[in-house]
């Protein structure tokens, strides 16, 4: 594909791909679980610098997928910064 060609290409692409709809999502939301579910939605509430420092590699060691989901963390992002930063 020449360069020019690909600036082209990129538009279709966008236009093309599947859209994520709850009836497309259904059955792998009945296989995992509502609890699964939940666990996994509720880390969407992490502040964007939170995100950013795991991006990176520089979260500390105690904070993992694992301490996210047991611990049930705020969603006011002041408070998630507070605790997370005692980790």
């Amino acid at each position: 594909m020449e360069k020019g060609e690909r600036g082209v290409f990129r538009p279709w692409l966008q236009m093309h791909r599947p859209v994520i709809t709850m009836t497309s999502i259904q059955p792998w939301l009945t296989r995992q679980g509502n609890r699964r579910v939940q666990d996994v939605t509720n880390l969407a509430l992490l502040a964007p610098d939170v995100l950013d420092g795991i991006a990176t590699g520089e979260q500390p060691d105690g904070f993992t997928m694992d301490y996210l989901i047991k611990t049930r963390f705020s969603a006011v992002w002041s408070e998630q910064r507070e605790q997370f930063a005692a980790l």
